[in-house]
């Protein structure tokens, strides 16, 4: 009977989690949750959001907290948040094969960014960058690019943004090689930063 009695707690447990999960994920721009349990304490939880945009708006955080109190059980109190989203800024040194014209580079370099953008913006919440990876994928982008950085540092600035303890402001860093955030952080392009992405274009003959 006790093993029986232990077993029913533990499904309402998990059935209450689902409802929870599925309450949050209804909400439109939601992609993801992650709940922790006892986040303040014994009769609290925690909901980490992340969204289909860069960033978490407080908009979302105010609907999902409204979705999930009509579905979460009496005495349980919900704290729901973003990710603490660190911004990340690059300075790029690209070599191509010959001197093109004006448009090219502007198409090009259209290009890197959007590829830069997706990739980072795409990072899971606790989800490692890796630079040089990133940094590999960019030569797919045109064949005249022959060389990015030099070859004992491919990026030239690397910068992140960490939001202060009040959240008030936040403190630049600098970036020197692969990023693992901490489980509830999450990298994405710098919003606060107008040209967070810039290269520098540099001609290279073939040898």
């Amino acid at each position: 009977y006790r093993y029986r009695l232990s077993k029913k707690v533990l499904s309402a447990e998990a059935a209450n989690e689902t409802a929870i999960r599925l309450a949050a994920l209804s909400v439109s721009g939601v992609a993801d949750v992650i709940i922790i349990k006892y986040y303040r304490g014994i009769g609290s939880f925690g909901i980490i959001l992340k969204s289909v945009t860069p960033t978490v708006s407080q908009g979302l955080i105010d609907a999902v907290t409204e979705r999930v109190i009509r579905a979460t059980a009496l005495g349980a109190l919900p704290y729901v948040r973003g990710p603490r989203e660190l911004g990340l800024t690059l300075k790029l040194n690209i070599y191509y094969d010959q001197v093109l014209t004006e448009d090219d580079y502007a198409s090009i370099e259209n290009s890197l960014e959007e590829v830069i953008q997706a990739t980072v913006n795409s990072l899971d919440i606790g989800e490692t960058l890796y630079l040089g990876r990133l940094i590999s994928s960019l030569f797919t982008v045109n064949s005249h690019i022959i060389a990015i950085g030099e070859q004992d540092k491919q990026v030239t600035e690397a910068y992140l943004y960490r939001p202060t303890r009040l959240d008030d402001n936040k403190i630049r860093q600098t970036l020197l090689g692969d990023f693992v955030p901490a489980s509830d952080d999450r990298v994405i392009i710098e919003p606060s930063v107008s040209v967070p992405i810039t290269f520098t274009r540099n001609t290279k003959k073939v040898s």
